[in-house]
């Protein structure tokens, strides 16, 4: 995000509208109150080649929207719950997956807009990724992570013993594709080495982050490290492979308002390769947002600055994000249907040519201070 920032910041540049109430009225709410009733954009994920935007809706409906234009390219009904992620190949532009309360696993080829493969976990599956070269798909459910093969279905295998609540996420890890992170409500995050059957000897790592895990990410330049959201809203920063706390923002939603940044809720972290920075994006129920650096090294540990306002786009809580570093682009999804695209202002993007004349608001606020504290070992209490 440093690149956009260095250009003018970002400024609101489209927004579309994802789905309109049934009573066929397309305009949108100006102020929804608590008994209209908004499908949310639930996440949103880019395709290969930066082709499209996948994103999970709320009524259980996946869409395929440009880049470019946000246009509605394809869209079909995908499960009979709540999608609760969404995967997209880095391969294939027209592959994607699944996962929904429903209990099931879907991949898909959007052209047909139909499954190719429906895997009936048979538990509700809270979060997937695929890894080993697109040949492992994980799932995160009550209290196991379990494995399929992705070209048979087969079941291969699942850790059932780390954690002793719901995983709430499953990553792979972007530069060690073997490698695998789980994270639960418990508030611990375990690294395996999904090569290896037996839970126990695969554990290469394990971190106690104290609060239900809610969002974590990858950053560093080797991709080292390990951001962790909470549903107390407070950020860990940790080493992945040595399991040691490098920082514990507890305080860091308050630390906002104090600043003048107006903060209900934290949504997620984007890291940047280019500048090896950090940054947190931390939203009000108004649909305003703010993005924050956080301090990562020995020397910026601690501290905070603001870097950007995002104002105008949203009239309720954000839900999900995706920068794309080569556009200098920012894409947000909310509770109000809404996904919105966030630009440099007169600068033309490097694939589509789009410009925009809109104006961004900029902030800069103090350092608040916190303290760090050492890696603990796990506490398995529920």
């Amino acid at each position: 995000m440093r690149g956009a920032l260095n250009r003018g910041g970002l400024a609101l540049a489209q927004t579309a509208v994802t789905a309109f109430a049934a009573t066929g009225d397309t305009a949108l709410v100006a102020n929804p109150s608590e008994d209209f009733d908004y499908d949310y954009v639930l996440d949103c994920q880019p395709t290969a080649n930066k082709s499209g935007l996948a994103l999970a809706l709320s009524n259980c409906k996946i869409q395929l929207r440009s880049l470019e234009t946000l246009g509605l390219m394809h869209e079909f009904h995908a499960h009979n719950s709540t999608i609760n992620e969404v995967w997209t190949s880095p391969s294939s532009p027209f592959q994607l997956a699944t996962c929904s309360s429903d209990e099931c696993v879907k991949l898909w080829d959007t052209r047909t807009a139909l499954p190719a493969m429906v895997l009936p976990v048979g538990r509700e599956v809270w979060s997937l990724s695929i890894g080993c070269g697109e040949t492992l798909l994980a799932t995160g459910t009550d209290e196991l992570a379990l494995f399929y093969d992705v070209r048979t279905g087969n079941k291969l295998g699942q850790y059932g013993e780390s954690h002793v609540d719901a995983i709430t996420k499953v990553r792979f890890h972007p530069t060690q594709p073997a490698f695998v992170v789980t994270a639960s409500e418990d508030g611990v995050v375990c690294f395996f080495d999904c090569r290896i059957p037996d839970e126990d000897d695969a554990l290469e790592s394990i971190i106690n982050v104290e609060s239900a895990v809610t969002t974590v990410g990858f950053f560093g330049p080797q991709k080292e490290n390990i951001f962790c959201l909470t549903g107390t809203e407070t950020l860990d920063l940790w080493n992945l492979w040595t399991a040691e706390r490098l920082h514990h923002y507890d305080t860091i939603r308050d630390d906002c308002n104090k600043n003048g940044l107006a903060t209900d809720y934290l949504i997620d972290c984007v890291y940047d390769d280019q500048s090896n920075e950090l940054f947190l994006l931390a939203g009000n129920h108004d649909g305003d947002m703010n993005a924050v650096t956080i301090g990562t090294d020995a020397a910026s540990a601690g501290k905070l600055q603001h870097a950007a306002a995002l104002k105008g786009g949203h009239k309720a809580c954000v839900r999900c994000i995706y920068y794309d570093p080569e556009n200098t682009t920012l894409y947000t999804g909310g509770e109000d249907t809404r996904l919105c695209k966030w630009s440099v202002p007169g600068a033309a993007e490097t694939t589509d040519g789009y410009s925009s004349s809109s104006s961004s608001r900029r902030a800069t606020g103090t350092d608040p201070q916190a303290s760090g504290r050492r890696a603990k070992p796990p506490v398995r209490t529920r």
